[in-house]
């Protein structure tokens, strides 16, 4: 007779119809039809066909799994206080040339949390970022106890290829993310949102020109940046293609000794973990 028995003991059921039998006790599960037996047992899988043959297979465990580790590339910009983009008039010189204004992020650790039956949960872990910001050639970005600045030099003889300021963090998520399929990573929808702490670990200039052969000069200073970046970050994709955003919500500098700069970025993902 068709119909699913509970036993005394907790954890075991058997249900039954017309073309299969199918026993559960705890973590061990048997089926069995006309084709044949199968029997899982934690991580493994036996299944015996009708001829006798026997094939033993590890089971993938299922669970929830972010989009957070690995390897991701954005371009950056700013906006200004009332969301346009670029910088206030009177920081011109901090214009970022976008074909060349690149984040990096390494992501090394991932920690996630199950919520809801592995397609919803929690992300948290540990990355590195990297934000380079490309000026034009000749300025040279310096800093002091009261302002930010550029100087531009235009000298005869001299030609100038390369300025840029570079700020790197330590980064910690909190995101929240939903995924269409739990059982496959790479044949899934998926949508993320949270917020993404960045503690600031150092930051320098680097200019690069010609006058008689070529010439680096790097600047190690604060630059009166913000110690602490606190960023909204999304995310969406499918499979293994995802793409993010990510808008501060604080200015790039500290009050008063720098421009209302809100960074943000847009980028793709190069490779997950």
């Amino acid at each position: 007779k068709d119909g699913v028995y509970t036993g005394k003991s907790p954890g075991v059921s058997v249900s039954t119809d017309d073309e299969a039998v199918s026993v559960n006790v705890g973590d061990i599960e048997v089926n069995t039809n006309e084709g044949g037996t199968r029997v899982r047992v934690g991580g493994r899988e036996v299944v015996v066909d009708e001829d006798g043959n026997v094939d033993v297979k590890k089971i993938k465990k299922t669970r929830f799994d972010g989009h957070w580790g690995g390897l991701h590339l954005g371009v950056n910009g700013f906006l200004t206080a009332d969301n346009k983009i670029g910088v206030p008039a009177e920081y011109d010189f901090m214009e970022p040339k976008y074909q060349r204004s690149f984040q990096f992020n390494m992501n090394l650790w991932e920690q996630n949390i199950n919520l809801i039956r592995n397609k919803f949960g929690l992300i948290t872990g540990v990355g590195f970022q990297w934000n380079n910001y490309f000026f034009d050639n000749n300025v040279f970005f310096r800093g002091d106890s009261s302002n930010v600045y550029g100087i531009r030099e235009n000298l005869d003889g001299r030609s100038y290829e390369k300025s840029k300021l570079v700020v790197s963090y330590l980064t910690v998520p909190l995101l929240m993310e939903f995924q269409t399929n739990k059982y496959s990573r790479f044949d899934s929808f998926h949508i993320t949102a949270g917020m993404v702490m960045g503690v600031q670990l150092r930051a320098h200039t680097k200019n690069v020109y010609n006058d008689n052969g070529k010439n680096k000069v790097k600047g190690w200073e604060d630059y009166n940046l913000s110690p602490f970046r606190w960023d909204a970050h999304a995310g969406i994709g499918w499979g293994k293609i995802n793409l993010f955003a990510s808008y501060a919500l604080n200015s790039m500098f500290q009050e008063d000794k720098g421009p209302e700069a809100i960074p943000f970025t847009v980028g793709i993902t190069l490779l997950g973990w």
